[in-house]
């Protein structure tokens, strides 16, 4: 092998089994080889350069490569990185990296961070390489995950959950961008307790803790469940920093935190964490000793703690289990009887209320009454010898559940539990008078819950008692839905004792249809023999369901060749539209219908069938996904003589939507074949759901016509702007937008009302557009849009009100709704654009605090307080009404009280506004138009809101008013 003028010798290897081909051995680990390689070899550098000047010549090929090897787990730098500091940090090592610097002062690309890399790829030495090397902790870089997201070093080391990277960030005075904490702390971010910890000893950490309105995310912070598990984890330690850095900050859990995070604690099984949380005198609910009866090991040590501390031993749950009902619902094994021992002998709690499965060697101790249902709840247990000791004390074996279920039924419950002591379970508890012919409120006896679970022992033991009772008439219904490959051995038996096979469902699918719907690929052996038992057995392989389909249709589109193999050999014919339905459903995971397909073909299947659309096969090819699967069905149906130039009733060619989906080397495939490129293409293009940029630059390099139009007027250029969805394709889009106007493509006026990003806007007027040649309307409708959109950062909203003020637009146009710009800042919590509006002289709106509170438009709760204040301070009346005659007090008790008790924060704030409200001389006895006022609404939704709400009004000094 020669790369530029070095050569190579180059053994030959054979596909390995792990790899499948040499081609995925090579992107999977082909730059793994370098940390074999002397690091003083300069040729090496050499070939890394040349193939980084080949990569830049080659582009559409370099990027194709670099996503087959993110799809084997490997990471290969895209042409953004910097390729050579790149590919020597994630793959050689650092002596490599050091040699590399030594030769030249380190400067790397513009736009990209090394550290981010050593980051990225937890490369210690290589960080600590390039921070003695004088690279910055201050600079972002891009991230290895995405081209298109740029990030600090520490943020890079923080989301890959290493701490010692972390700490070395840490220590060289890495900055702490207050976005951190957030994403640290939210709910949906799961890192180590050690990463957090360490952010948490920050001095950034106390800035932005003193401004956090949040304050809910501070109290996940102290929930030791919600942390990854890591091996350098020290999660109670690391829990107990926390929650004196809380207490250091003036954050006291009593009163700030509730109980919440202490109960997260006991039943985590932290028992630092809750002596130290005792400690700062939380006070403990009664009944945390059920969570301490659940808490992992040690257990008993848990209870002994929270008992001592004064718990309530006689503490019940919601469902009315006792502390014994919980601590044995989880545990089992006899190295858990101290956890009992701890609540049964040392505290002197007597199990009589008991509805669990209780060791004997426990249970035998003690001479208590038994309740009713002990049998239930123990047989859950599926432990013979308790049950066998509770029926010999007189436990009740005919209890019945709320749901119907007997000890018979619950034995039964799990599908999964292959144990033969159920088998024994059941033998106790019919030869104590269990009766096995009760139904539960589903209809099913114990044997139809063991035949759907395939209990093959118990099916043929509750068949020998049963034996003159008839089967239920949808017994292989239930059954043979089921993927499970124990479930065939049951449907055999079934039939074989005379089981009706000819039943249906009622969507008409017969047993054939549910086997062929429901077994999963890795059993398709396991379908084929189910499929020939009940073929044997007399079920109609011809049979239709309601939908008109054959079990061949399911077979098909299931990828079962084997089963379509074997029903072709029953004499079945191939339906006619058997080719195009293999394309209805889901688009994403075709792997097993490019099977069938590739097998109707090898069976003669029509190639040229068509969809009731007149999509051809290849039209239907261009949808699928992943983009190779594809490609290789596309090649198939060539091949077979499926003819690419053919247009469906949209007057599309396969081309057009390849274009749509994107799939770029589906299209080089088609072209490469003298397909003719239609002059229309770059309108598809520009929507594409992905490689929109990279498609573009093709289609215009194979000369594709910048110059076409949409029915309606619209350019590609219109397309690419109104369809960017994520900030993250904009680089790439104006790429694009510069290589249409090199071509001559020209830019129409109204494309600015498709702009809404600085950047674009910035773009678009640097090259000769005039913002005052839209209409103020459009130019109105478009500031709003962006105030109204989540992911808008406040500065970029700012400098785009900043660009339209400047070109003449007036901020107190209004909106079909007859909102002003203010308006929707202020509904949608956008404080700076609200104080950049006032900066401008534009005037405060009389009525501005009726889109700060809750109103039927929404609001944003994490933005009211100050908001409110805020506008209060600037004159705003707080007696302001709506046009339905609402008080401001009117419309936060109407929207600002979600219904779900899980969003406590916004109704905290909510609070805060109406004692704002009232603090600033809202009158509370205003009536609307209905005549009610705010504290009829309070009384409405429950004694606590009337209370809470009276309470307010006397700390307003408003209580002498008469209501």
């Amino acid at each position: 092998m020669t790369v530029g003028s070095i050569k190579y010798q180059v053994s030959p290897l054979s596909p390995s089994p792990q790899f499948g081909s040499l081609d995925e051995y090579v992107l999977s680990h082909g730059f793994r080889h370098l940390s074999h390689i002397n690091p003083g070899n300069r040729a090496v550098l050499r070939a890394i350069g040349i193939l980084h000047l080949n990569a830049q010549r080659h582009p559409l090929e370099w990027d194709r490569l670099c996503r087959r090897s993110y799809s084997l787990n490997s990471l290969w730098p895209t042409l953004k990185h910097d390729f050579v500091l790149y590919i020597l940090i994630a793959y050689a090592p650092a002596s490599s990296l050091r040699s590399f610097i030594g030769r030249a002062q380190l400067k790397s690309k513009d736009g990209t961070n090394p550290l981010v890399y050593a980051a990225g790829f937890g490369r210690m030495e290589h960080a600590q390489i390039l921070l003695s090397s004088g690279v910055s902790l201050s600079h972002v870089g891009l991230d290895i995950y995405s081209d298109h997201r740029r990030l600090l070093p520490l943020e890079a080391a923080v989301e890959r959950c290493d701490p010692p990277m972390v700490d070395l960030f840490l220590t060289e005075g890495s900055p702490v961008p207050h976005k951190i904490f957030v994403d640290a702390l939210s709910r949906d971010c799961e890192l180590s307790a050690c990463v957090v910890s360490r952010l948490l000893q920050t001095d950034e950490f106390t800035e932005w803790a003193a401004h956090v309105q949040d304050e809910g995310l501070l109290l996940r912070a102290l929930d030791p469940t919600r942390y990854v598990v890591v091996t350098f984890e020290l999660s109670q330690q690391d829990i107990d920093v926390i929650q004196r850095r809380f207490v250091q900050l003036g954050y006291d859990p009593s009163t700030r935190f509730n109980t919440t995070s202490l109960r997260h604690a006991v039943s985590a099984g932290h028992i630092s964490t809750v002596q130290h949380m005792l400690s700062l005198n939380i006070p403990l609910p009664p009944d945390i000793i059920l969570e301490a009866s659940v808490s992992p090991t040690p257990g008993a040590a848990m209870i002994r703690l929270c008992l001592d501390q004064g718990s309530d031993v006689h503490a019940v749950s919601l469902t009315e289990d006792t502390p014994l009902h919980r601590a044995q619902f989880r545990y089992s094994q006899i190295a858990e009887d101290d956890r009992l021992e701890s609540l049964v002998k040392h505290h002197s709690i007597l199990p009589s209320g008991m509805d669990t499965f209780l060791l004997p060697s426990i249970y035998s101790h003690y001479t208590v009454p038994l309740p009713p249902d002990i049998l239930l709840a123990a047989s859950e247990s599926r432990n013979a010898a308790t049950i066998r000791l509770l029926t010999s004390k007189g436990a009740d074996v005919h209890a019945i559940a709320a749901n119907g279920d007997t000890p018979l039924h619950r034995v039964l419950q799990d599908p999964w539990d292959r144990s033969e002591e159920r088998l024994d379970c059941i033998k106790v508890l019919i030869n104590s008078g269990c009766n096995p012919g009760v139904r539960n409120v589903h209809g099913k006896t114990p044997f139809d819950v063991a035949a759907e679970n395939s209990h093959l022992s118990v099916v043929q033991c509750l068949h020998s008692t049963l034996l003159n009772s008839p089967f239920p008439q949808n017994i292989l219904l239930s059954v043979a839905g089921v993927e499970s490959p124990e479930r065939t051995p049951v449907i055999k038996f079934l039939i074989s004792k005379g089981a009706d096979i000819d039943v249906t469902s009622p969507n008409g699918d017969s047993l054939l249809h549910l086997t062929m719907t429901d077994m999963i690929h890795p059993w398709e052996t396991e379908c084929l023999t189910r499929t020939k038992i009940l073929v044997n057995a007399g079920c109609n392989p011809h049979a239709c369901n309601l939908a008109g389909e054959t079990p061949f249709h399911i077979a098909a589109r299931r990828g079962y060749t084997f089963v379509m193999e074997y029903l072709l050999l029953l004499g079945i014919s191939v339906p006619l539209d058997m080719m195009t339905s293999q394309f209805e459903g889901d688009k994403y995971n075709i792997a097993l219908r490019c099977r069938s397909v590739r097998f109707l073909l090898d069976q003669g299947g029509d190639v040229h069938t068509v969809a009731k659309n007149g999509d051809t096969l290849l039209h239907l090819a261009a949808t699928l996904y992943p983009e190779q699967d594809a490609l290789e069905l596309a090649r198939r149906l060539v091949k077979a003589g499926c003819n690419p130039s053919v247009l469906n009733s949209k007057q599309e060619t396969p081309l057009h939507v390849a274009a749509r989906r994107g799939s770029i080397s589906f299209m080089e495939y088609l072209l490469s074949l003298d397909t003719e490129l239609p002059p229309d293409i770059l309108l598809p293009a520009s929507t594409s759901c992905s490689n929109r940029a990279q498609l573009i630059r093709y289609l215009i390099q194979e000369g594709a016509s910048v110059f076409v139009s949409t029915t309606d007027g619209d350019t590609p250029l219109h397309l690419l702007l109104t369809t960017t969805e994520e900030e993250e394709e904009e680089e790439e889009i104006l790429d694009v937008l510069k290589s249409s106007l090199m071509l001559g493509a020209t830019l129409p006026h109204d494309i600015l009302l498709a702009c809404e990003t600085v950047t674009t806007l910035r773009f678009l007027l640097d090259r000769g557009l005039d913002l005052r040649s839209i209409a103020a309307d459009d130019a109105t409708e478009l500031m709003h849009r962006v105030l109204d959109t989540d992911d808008r950062m406040e500065n970029d909203v700012v400098a785009y009100a900043r660009i339209l003020i400047d070109a003449s637009w007036n901020p107190l146009l209004k909106n079909s709704a007859g909102d002003t710009a203010i308006h929707v800042a202020a509904r949608r919590g956008r404080m700076d654009a609200v104080k950049f509006f006032l900066s401008q002289h534009v005037p405060l709106p009389p009525d501005v605090l009726l889109a700060a509170v809750p109103s039927v438009k929404g609001w944003n709760h994490y933005h009211a307080v100050p908001l409110t204040r805020f506008f209060i301070r600037e004159g705003a009346s707080v007696n302001v009404v709506a046009s339905n005659g609402d008080t401001l007090l009117h419309l936060v008790m109407m929207y600002g009280f979600p219904s779900d008790k899980d969003k406590p924060f916004k109704r905290w704030m909510s609070w805060q506004v109406v004692e704002i409200l009232l603090n600033a001389g809202s009158d509370p006895r205003a009536r609307n138009a209905d005549g009610q006022t705010p504290l009829d609404l309070a009384e409405a939704k429950g004694h606590f809101f009337k209370e809470n709400f009276l309470r307010l009004v006397r700390n307003a000094h408003l209580d002498r008013l008469r209501f």
